[in-house]
């Protein structure tokens, strides 16, 4: 009996053949390997979150939430990028978007704010004419970007990607896109199941390495940050600001820089759960009015004496200053700007859309692989 399935797939092969010629097939191919060479599976799990510790309330602090009550949540499969989207990255997405607008305005909308570097440090000014053009920087994480334009990178990417896995012949289509807050503390996290956890509480190593190691570990500021928070001093990790991506060891999965060299954008929206102090209920707070009804039914409900009490309304004040920002999303991890607080998987840092630092980037998750496209995907983990 002729297997139809079979009929179909070679007659299907043969006009591809036919359409697409074999070397572009073949370049195709070796692209699509190419874009998938640094992502790492992360298998499906649970995962709590938000786990920190006090210290990270500073009434200085503008960006970086009060301690937030842990949630539980469960991780669907994903796959995450080892490392930060380089300057090398980025400069691909402005190419075809000088090609398909014109220099001018994809200059005003896709390249990185170079001015930040003086605003923001004055002392960084140098960096404005050199870090995203010269070749010594491409693989230095692209920073100075916001959500929204990192945002079309991702579709840019997704778009990429999947016309060329259109021309292989592959039905299936991808996502590139952010990873949502659980998505990318749940991965920093990460260990094999025959590890022995030996990590100190609230971070990715252990206390001897904290207090012995750290300029070895990651890269994290040795300046006051634009908050005016207390930084560790000498710490000699040899980075005057970010670095090469991959330069400190790797997760025990083999993510890189998930501690520092610059925070990251996440997708997901700012809010924050607040235990009240009978500890009876809990909810989440998502807006500044949200914060505003909370303050006034302490106030009615509770005895504003008790620690308790003076610990909630104290973390709902501080909050509100960054609710004061406009559409705020979440963004994690350390930078060569930041003190170690900040370094901390649990850590929650919360940025306006439009907000752009020189220390701060994004990494990507991809979505939708399936076993036609398992070839493409590397044997072996990337390493620098």
């Amino acid at each position: 009996m002729l297997n139809l399935n079979f009929l179909f797939f070679s007659l299907s092969s043969i006009l591809l053949l036919i359409i697409v010629p074999p070397n572009k097939i073949k370049q195709a191919k070796s692209a699509l390997k190419q874009n998938f060479s640094k992502l790492v599976y992360i298998e499906e799990g649970q995962v709590t979150f938000n786990v920190t510790n006090a210290i990270n309330y500073t009434k200085s602090d503008s960006s970086l939430f009060y301690t937030c009550v842990p949630s539980r949540r469960s991780i669907d499969n994903f796959y995450i990028s080892a490392t930060e989207v380089t300057n090398q990255d980025w400069n691909e997405f402005y190419n075809y978007q000088k090609d398909k607008v014109g220099e001018a305005i994809a200059s005003k909308k896709y390249s990185p704010d170079s001015l930040i570097w003086k605003t923001e440090y004055s002392w960084t000014q140098h960096f404005m004419d050199v870090y995203n053009s010269d070749v010594k920087y491409s693989n230095f994480p692209v920073v100075n970007v916001d959500w929204n334009q990192v945002n079309e990178y991702c579709e840019w990417k997704t778009n990429s990607v999947n016309e060329l896995l259109k021309t292989c012949g592959v039905e299936s289509r991808i996502q590139f896109r952010l990873p949502k807050e659980g998505e990318w503390e749940y991965a920093a996290i990460k260990a094999p199941p025959e590890s022995i956890n030996t990590r100190l509480n609230y971070y990715l190593w252990t206390k001897e390495e904290i207090l012995n190691d750290l300029n070895s570990l990651t890269n994290i500021g040795s300046i006051k940050d634009q908050n005016g928070l207390a930084l560790k001093v000498g710490v000699d990790d040899g980075c005057f600001i970010s670095c090469e991506v991959g330069s400190f060891p790797p997760t025990e999965i083999g993510l890189y820089d998930m501690a520092g060299n610059v925070s990251e954008w996440t997708s997901s929206i700012a809010g924050f759960k607040v235990m009240y102090p009978d500890v009876s209920s809990s909810k989440i707070i998502e807006t500044e009015k949200d914060i505003e009804f909370e303050i006034d039914y302490i106030k009615e409900n509770f005895d504003t004496t008790e620690w308790e009490a003076i610990n909630l309304n104290n973390q709902l004040i501080h909050n509100s200053h960054i609710f004061k920002k406009k559409d705020v999303r979440i963004c994690k991890g350390g930078a060569w700007d930041k003190a170690l607080i900040y370094t901390q998987p649990g850590s929650r840092q919360g940025h306006s859309k439009e907000y752009k630092s020189c220390g701060l980037g994004f990494r990507i998750v991809c979505t939708g692989i399936t076993d036609e496209i398992q070839d493409f995907l590397p044997s072996k983990q990337w390493q620098p």
